[in-house]
Order: structure tokens, then sequence, then C-alpha cells
């Protein structure tokens, strides 16, 4: 039997993928599967072993798909602080005096969810850095319509209602059992909850104005 009808049959079919065949000098490329539990020091060995062979390469996808998603987790964190600066100069050149009052539901939430997870041990990745930019949006809408209709029943109704039905989405994803949903919806959970609890703290009191000074001139 050759190879190509090796390929064809019902079980050679499934190594498909491991025969790299024909290359640009004429010869032929293979793929070997390792299987097994492997640590740092079993890779280091393995890759000095393919460097000491020639035509051999060791390719370890984990290391490269763990050094994307570090990338990807770095660039994340910095589109996190850039939104949390930005939301910050517009809430100042809106709310003036009152704009801490918009900013600390989403950012006493993030604090709260950064401490959390110190405390617990748990590490930091590019899916909890998904689930905090959740949390800066809706703890932001939270935070405006707190200010903005301030001492309003409605207005506590829809942020309670947004931060419920949230919490149902995504907040129940922190009992998978698949690591990237459970480290999505821990940091929801543990955020939006506290975005909820966040907001009576910081509501105004009777007789509060939002009119920014330039509205005023306006009125």
């Amino acid at each position: 039997m050759t190879l190509t009808e090796w390929l064809e049959t019902p079980i050679g079919s499934l190594q498909q993928r491991l025969w790299l065949g024909e290359t640009g000098d004429g010869e032929v490329a293979a793929t070997v599967v390792i299987s097994g539990e492997r640590d740092d020091r079993t890779s280091a060995a393995l890759a000095t072993l393919a460097d000491t062979l020639p035509k051999v390469k060791y390719v370890d996808r984990v290391s490269r798909i763990g050094g994307l998603l570090g990338e990807l987790r770095r660039h994340t964190a910095i589109w996190v602080i850039t939104a949390m600066a930005l939301m910050t100069l517009a809430l100042l050149w809106r709310y003036r005096r009152h704009a801490w009052r918009v900013v600390v539901p989403p950012f006493g939430a993030t604090l709260i969810v950064l401490t959390a997870f110190a405390v617990g041990g748990v590490p930091l990745n590019i899916f909890n850095q998904l689930g905090l930019l959740l949390i800066l949006g809706i703890g932001l809408d939270a935070g405006i319509f707190n200010v903005e209709h301030a001492r309003k029943p409605a207005a506590w109704l829809a942020i309670t209602l947004s931060t419920l039905t949230s919490l149902l989405a995504f907040g129940m994803l922190a009992f998978s059992a698949t690591p990237a949903l459970h480290y999505l919806g821990l940091t929801c959970l543990i955020g939006l909850a506290s975005v909820w609890a966040l907001v009576p703290w910081v509501r105004p009191g009777p007789g509060h104005s939002t009119t920014s000074p330039r509205e005023s001139e306006h009125v």
C-alpha cells in the first residue's frame, strides 16, 4: 500500500493533516505529534533536540497561543486605560464638579474586581479585561442616569433592570466549566453587582441640578 492509498483509507484520513507533502526542493515533509504532559523543561529539551537535527523544527503550539493571548491582553489593558482616561475628560467637561458621581460606579467597580482578584489569587487574562470593558460601559450608563435623573424612581428602576439583565446574561457565565467563559462571567458578576451597590452612595441630594454653566446661560 502506498502512502497515497493509506491516506485515502478511513483510518489514514485521520492523519492527512500530518502529511505536508513535497517541499520546494523536491523533498517531503511531515508532522509528528508529541502527546503527553510537558513542562517548560521538557519543551526546552525538545527545542534543543530539534536544533541539533537538520531540517527538523519544533513547534510548541501551546506556547504560541499563550504568547498571542498575552499580546492581546496587553493591547486590551491599554484600551481599558485609554477608555477610562477619555471617559474622565468627557465627564469633567460635561458635569464639572459632579463628574465624580458618574465615574465612581464604573471605576469603583473596576477597582473592586481587581482587588478581589488580587486577594483571591485569580489570574488576570484577556477574558477578565473584556469583562472590565463591559463593566465600564454599563457602569457609565448607570452613573449618567443616576446624575441626570437624580432621585427619580424611574431612573433607579432603569439602573436596576439594566444591571440585573446584564448579570443574567453575562454574570451567570461564572458558573461555566469553560475557563474563558468562567473568567468573563466572574468579572461581570463581581463588577456589575458592585456597580449596582455603588450607585446609591453617589446619588445626588434633593434639589440637585445637572445643568452645566454653558447650558444655564441659554436657559
